[in-house]
């Protein structure tokens, strides 16, 4: 299975995740964990400089990371190909219930089982926008992974549309 995010949304989680983190850490008195490079940088950057950084430090968190992880490549067509042929199920994270719903049915045909949500992202209360000129340069920089999240939302209707009659 496999549940995709558009990057603009992706990077943002990075951050706000990162700010989380750090603040779990310091609130627990753990500076002895192992803090990565990004991670400081959330703390130490607004979320435009925090997406500069990872372009000059960190590239591979945010040029085609999906792609990248499934195919080992930048390249779209041979992650959807990998998608297509390897993967049970693959939705977009706006499908997330349902996606689960799905699973469910396949996994349990004859159980009622309903999963109790948590929301465990941190929300962003500020409303702190990314820059325009950064999130141009997130969706150049982003041509096949957002191919592969419009394919997967593609594919994951289709599917959706099938087993209506089960939901």
């Amino acid at each position: 299975t496999f549940i995709i995010r558009d990057p603009v949304s992706r990077i943002q989680s990075y951050y706000f995740q990162s700010q989380k983190k750090n603040k779990i850490k310091h609130d627990n008195n753990r500076s002895h964990d192992i803090t990565k490079p990004y991670m400081i940088a959330a703390d130490k950057y607004n979320i435009n400089d925090f997406i500069k950084y990872l372009y000059d430090e960190r590239p591979f968190i945010v040029s085609n990371p999906n792609c990248v992880c499934l195919s080992g490549t930048n390249d779209f067509l041979t992650a959807k190909k990998i998608i297509d042929s390897e993967f049970f199920l693959a939705a977009p994270i706006e499908k997330l219930d349902q996606f689960l719903e799905l699973i469910l049915i396949k996994l349990f045909p004859k159980k009622k089982i309903k999963f109790q949500k948590y929301n465990i992202g941190i929300n962003n209360n500020e409303k702190i926008v990314i820059s325009e000129k950064l999130i141009e340069k997130i969706k150049l920089t982003n041509k096949a992974d957002i191919d592969l999240k419009g394919h997967i939302e593609l594919e994951f209707n289709n599917i959706l549309n099938d087993q209506t009659q089960y939901l």
